[in-house]
């Protein structure tokens, strides 16, 4: 390869010998997710010039890179240390929030659901779900997102529906 690259943008050779302009500082997270969305986000680990690397591991000009890749490997937080390209960086962040969403809509079904059952109005739930309106939400799954991460609670969603006829359950939900 020649020197004669500009400072900022370093050179690395896939084993199939293609070339990839990567930024100076750029690690084999950031190769991986040049290659393929799907290859960065299933990158277990790399070999740089043929030795297994970390994925932290800056690389250099001419390097010869290597990903390795798992079905059962997903991004995670910590991979934001290490991802300085914005394509590495968008696509890390963007997994993990649509994860966060999923995980707080089961939460938030849970939460509906025993509370609920718990108060003894569980056949009003389609009637609680779509509530979400009156909150600003522009559907159910985003009530139901909110109720799971807390930001809301089904008391909130109760009181909104008919302040008057959920005021016995209150007294109910304080008690038990």
């Amino acid at each position: 390869l020649s020197s004669s690259s500009a400072a900022s943008d370093v050179y690395k050779r896939q084993p199939k010998g293609d070339l990839l302009q990567l930024p100076v500082k750029s690690t084999p997270l950031d190769f991986a997710f040049e290659v393929h969305s799907e290859v960065g986000k299933t990158c277990l680990g790399a070999k740089v010039n043929h030795k297994t690397v970390p994925l932290n591991t800056v690389l250099q000009n001419g390097d010869t890179v290597e990903v390795i890749t798992s079905n059962s490997q997903q991004p995670n937080y910590g991979w934001l240390k290490y991802a300085i390209t914005s394509k590495a960086r968008n696509q890390i962040k963007r997994y993990l929030k649509k994860q966060e969403k999923e995980e707080s809509i089961i939460i938030g079904e849970e939460i509906l659901t025993k509370s609920l059952r718990r108060l003894k109005i569980l056949k009003q739930i389609d009637e609680v779900k779509n509530a979400y309106s009156k909150f600003g939400f522009g559907g159910v799954e985003d009530l139901i997102e909110s109720l799971g991460k807390g930001d809301i609670s089904v008391r909130d969603i109760l009181d909104k529906l008919s302040p008057v006829s959920y005021t016995h359950l209150r007294a109910h939900e304080t008690r038990g």
